[in-house]
């Protein structure tokens, strides 16, 4: 039980990382609000080092949580699907950029708002479909699994909010979903945590 516990734990902390994020980005923008050039500065080093650096640690937490556990309850299932989840977020994010960079060579010959307007829908819809569709769609699978090997119900409800998360992240109001799912995650991986530990001794 104590590898349950200690899995767990990387999970807790991973799920605490990841909603950590968007307070970070909120921090941000009310820092840019006050105006203060210094205060300026530290915003966007806070943008673009503070909540990469969030994101990738989580990342490799939930990564370590769940192939761990997928060891604990010898599902391979798990371990795949939680791989295929890393490899194809940071697989969709570096052809994103590319996609980014290639798009934005003609753009200097673009001309009027359409055409602006068309290179913007067609970044979010790519975006939408390497980052969002296909890496929550594996996420949600190893949830799944994990919430049938452990009969976590709230497991099963990350499961389901990632997903429709994913499908729904092109109108933002996916985000939203997907935030929710992980407090899902968070309150299975803390019922995990608490069900594995020792009871403490009498007084």
């Amino acid at each position: 039980m104590g590898r349950v516990s200690t899995h767990a734990a990387l999970g807790l902390i991973a799920s605490i990382l990841f909603l950590a994020q968007p307070v970070v980005i909120a921090a941000v923008f009310l820092a840019v609000l006050l105006a203060s050039t210094d205060l300026f500065l530290f915003s966007l080093l806070a943008l673009y080092a503070a909540v990469p650096a969030l994101g990738v640690l989580s990342l490799v937490l939930e990564f370590a949580a769940l192939h761990g556990l997928g060891d604990v309850y010898q599902r391979k299932d798990l371990q795949k699907n939680a791989l295929r989840f890393v490899v194809s977020l940071l697989g969709g994010t570096a052809a994103f950029t590319l996609l980014v960079i290639l798009l934005a060579l003609p753009l200097g010959d673009c001309q009027g708002d359409l055409c602006h307007l068309l290179f913007l829908a067609s970044l979010w819809a790519a975006a939408w479909l390497l980052m969002a569709v296909v890496p929550y769609r594996f996420l949600a699978k190893a949830y799944a699994t994990l919430g049938e090997a452990a009969d976590s119900d709230a497991f099963r409800k990350a499961a389901k909010w990632n997903w429709r998360g994913a499908l729904l992240f092109i109108a933002l109001v996916g985000a939203l979903l997907i935030l929710a799912a992980r407090i899902y995650a968070l309150k299975g991986y803390h019922a995990l945590k608490k069900a594995a530990d020792p009871n403490p001794p009498p007084p």
